[in-house]
């Protein structure tokens, strides 16, 4: 159950992303240093990926709990911390990307 919610919302995550690198370089016709620029709602896959651990972490624990409150409580907790870095992530690879060649 939690593997199928983690795929649909990647899944949804990569479509805009896909959508977004369509409209950048078909549409407005932007450089090729903007690649990068068309991940950007992969961002939200840390706040996800941060609750996916939590949840993991409880059943490995074995906690009592309902999935989806916890997911749902996972996920506002976590939501700060975890775009913050997946921001920083997101800007390291930018800049590795446009500063290596």
């Amino acid at each position: 159950m939690l593997n199928a919610i983690y795929f649909t919302v990647l899944t949804v995550l990569m479509i805009a992303s896909f959508g977004l690198a369509q409209l950048l370089f078909s549409v407005l016709r932007l450089s090729a240093y903007l690649t990068p620029l068309a991940l950007l709602p992969m961002i939200g896959l840390g706040p996800l990926t941060a609750a996916v651990m939590k949840l993991m972490r409880d059943f490995m624990r074995e906690e009592p709990g309902f999935f989806a409150q916890d997911f749902k409580s996972a996920l506002k907790s976590n939501i700060k911390q975890s775009t913050v870095i997946a921001l920083a992530q997101y800007i390291v690879i930018w800049g590795l990307y446009v500063g290596i060649p």
